[in-house]
């Protein structure tokens, strides 16, 4: 699962300035997705989304890099959103059933 966050990292979680919350939930793949963006290669992940005025949608992910600060990581990722064709900061969280 992944959630939209704010500028201090922190998963919005009803709105932050003009962003609204926002979460995804991944598809497990079988086997290892990859793409390339920009002529440099990245891993996929198929997403479940529910857009404005589109519904639910179905889009590829790319992970594009784990934010760091001070040479850690944080935990918030920078990823390119296919539907919407765009990048935008998540944190990724696994959900067990």
């Amino acid at each position: 699962m992944l959630g939209l966050v704010a500028a201090n990292g922190v998963v919005i979680a009803k709105k932050d300035g003009d962003n609204w919350a926002h979460v995804m939930i991944t598809n497990p793949s079988p086997f290892d997705m990859i793409s390339v963006h920009q002529g440099t290669v990245y891993r996929r992940v198929a997403v479940l989304e529910s857009t404005g005025g589109r519904g639910l949608v179905e889009s590829d992910y790319l992970l594009l890099e784990e934010e760091k600060k001070n040479g850690k990581n944080t935990g918030v990722f920078k990823v390119y959103r296919g539907s919407k064709s765009q990048e935008m900061r998540v944190r990724i969280a696994r959900v067990w059933i």
